[in-house]
């Protein structure tokens, strides 16, 4: 089998600790996009791509790309993706196969599935496997003992069905992983209080900052602390966040849970800005100045990378930032480019066999014929439904351009497009004004006029 190029798309220098991840593999679709995508950090949520290639005629594939810890990362054929957890060194034989659904959605009409052959990473994605099944199977079958009954001898059962499947692990991802699961039963069968929680879980404890559980369990029992909070009033979170970093850390000291460890304390502030980002209470503008405050100021080099990549995450498709580019053919053969939107402009993307694509190209048709001398107005197609959309363009007197998707399938994921129809609000300067904009019988055309209303105001 031919070795393909990969492209590494690192944003950082690799760490000296980073080791080589192998993948070798098959897919059902030749001649796809093969991408490896992580994401930064668990806050945040933002996602990379850190390797990509391209399956071979025979839909052969190899992969070869540097890993600092232990990761679940998504592995990408075009849109459709599956988790895989990949441990640094790791080598791994796959097979990926699409299966159709009957679902609507572009992302979700087909599910990828992954077939491990072979993993060379010292059993770790064999226990992680077994703990999720033996887990998730016992729960189903002993959900009235457990979350009725609260019966917590069966929470010893469990812990002992564990051990017959993780052999004593001295791989601390794996004890931490199970460690967490294992925890977040403690609130239900144990009626375990808050506090209690956080003392036998948390006090004094290192930070997991890329084990999934440990995150799961710390979003659970902390995310709405704020809101039941005694010590610590919202209005108050919401005034110091707006005189800044050093205000809204003696506030924070106001409990003395949060106050007694400074690492989990900011970890909890970044997960609350995180959340609120976009809460009517706070403006946006204040929240950043934190992040970036704690972007530069933080101990920790976590915290660091935690708020640079909420800033990131939060100005992906926001209002005022640059929209994704794009250049693309219309039916003339002529390439339109996102910079040829020089005012407002409304963005339509469509797919083949889609009732309600078409419905709403008619409603929008009466409105070109009200805004379209202030609005730019462009439909997408996808490379399937092109075809049939100049049909329908034609048949239907549809006045502004089309153009074709092509193989760019990467801009849907720029744009987040998950259904058929999705519309995109640009202001001048080819940046975002809505994104999504809602469809035209859920108040388009008051949207359309409050972005202009907005840019023409002093």
């Amino acid at each position: 089998m031919k070795k393909l190029i990969v492209i590494l798309l690192l944003f950082v220098g690799i760490p000296l600790l980073a080791a080589d991840v192998t993948i070798i593999g098959v897919s059902s679709l030749p001649g796809k996009p093969i991408r490896i995508i992580v994401k930064s950090d668990l806050i945040s949520n933002l996602e990379r791509t850190i390797a990509q290639t391209t399956t071979d005629f025979k839909g052969a594939f190899t992969l070869s790309f540097p890993l600092q810890d232990i990761t679940y990362a998504e592995i990408a054929v075009g849109l459709d993706r599956v988790e895989f957890l990949l441990q640094p060194g790791g080598k791994y034989t796959i097979e990926l196969s699409i299966k159709k659904t009957d679902q609507q959605a572009y992302f979700d009409e087909q599910v990828l599935n992954l077939k491990l052959i072979k993993a060379v990473d010292g059993g770790v994605s064999e226990q992680i496997e077994n703990i999720n099944f033996i887990y998730n199977t016992f729960i189903i079958k002993h959900f009235n003992d457990l979350y009725r009954l609260r019966r917590i001898s069966f929470l010893d059962t469990l812990a002992q069905e564990m051990a017959k499947v993780v052999n004593n692990t001295t791989d601390p991802f794996v004890k931490e992983y199970l460690h967490y699961k294992m925890a977040s039963l403690d609130p239900v069968v144990r009626k375990m209080t808050l506090q209690q929680m956080y003392k036998r879980y948390f006090e004094n404890k290192a930070i997991s900052y890329n084990n999934p559980e440990y995150m799961t369990l710390f979003r659970e029992l902390f995310a709405g602390y704020l809101l039941d909070n005694r010590l610590l009033s919202f209005d108050g979170f919401v005034q110091t966040t707006a005189e800044g970093l050093p205000q809204l850390l003696l506030f924070v000291e106001g409990d003395s849970m949060l106050k007694s460890d400074s690492r989990f304390k900011e970890l909890w502030i970044l997960m609350q800005l995180n959340d609120l980002f976009y809460h009517p209470a706070f403006r946006v503008g204040s929240i950043l100045k934190v992040l970036r405050s704690l972007n530069q100021q933080s101990h920790y080099n976590e915290h660091q990378m935690i708020a640079s990549n909420i800033i990131e995450k939060k100005q992906q498709l926001a209002y005022g930032f640059p929209a994704p580019y794009f250049n693309l053919t219309n039916v003339q053969k002529q390439k339109v480019r996102l910079s040829d939107f020089k005012g407002f402009a409304l963005i339509s993307f469509v797919n083949d066999n889609c009732l309600a694509c078409e419905k709403e190209i008619r409603e929008l048709k009466r409105l070109y014929e009200i805004y379209g001398k202030n609005f730019q107005f462009v439909t997408i197609s996808t490379k399937e439904a092109f075809d049939s959309s100049v049909r329908f363009f034609d048949d239907n007197k549809i006045e502004w351009p089309l153009l074709d998707l092509g193989d760019d399938i990467f801009l849907l994921e720029a744009y987040n497009v998950k259904v058929f129809p999705e519309l995109i609000l640009l202001i001048p300067g080819g940046r975002i004004g809505m994104a999504p904009a809602p469809p035209v019988d859920q108040n388009l055309e008051y949207h359309m006029n409050r972005l202009e209303k907005m840019k023409n105001s002093p």
